[in-house]
């Protein structure tokens, strides 16, 4: 796909097929469970609609907003969040918070292309380290 996506970037999908969208979203939920990386179908499915960068992030954020929501109500009632993971959580807010503003800031000078051509680098670069890693022995 991100080979694909890359070689021709022009690929539009009309929004107004249901399936696809319960499709990804069903996708994204398993993933999310199994692996808890819920993202890359949402990304794919984003990626294939003819949306500008705004709209691509709005959307995302929405889902994991949603995804994340209730991933965390059930590592919650489980008992996996411990003190110390919420230390430091805490502790690293500052760089998180960082990094988000150095995010927005370069953001706001991207065009959509630029946009879409990143996001899917950086999808493709995240399943070659997957299947790297689940290819690794131990």
């Amino acid at each position: 796909f991100c080979l694909w996506s890359l070689v021709q970037p022009k690929m539009a999908v009309s929004r107004a097929l249901p399936a696809w969208s319960g499709l990804t979203g069903f996708a994204g939920g398993v993933l999310g469970g199994a692996l808890y990386m819920p993202g890359p179908p949402v990304i794919m499915y984003n990626a294939a609609i003819a949306s500008d960068r705004f709209q691509f992030k709005a959307d995302l954020q929405l889902f994991f907003l949603l995804t994340n929501g209730l991933l965390f109500v059930i590592y919650l009632y489980l008992g996996l969040f411990s003190g110390d993971s919420l230390k430091m959580t805490i502790k690293n807010s500052p760089c998180i918070g960082t990094g988000m503003l150095a995010g927005l800031l370069v953001f706001r000078k991207m065009t959509n292309r630029g946009f879409k051509k990143i996001t899917i680098l950086l999808l493709g670069g995240l399943g070659a380290g997957i299947l790297v890693r689940g290819l690794l022995p131990g």
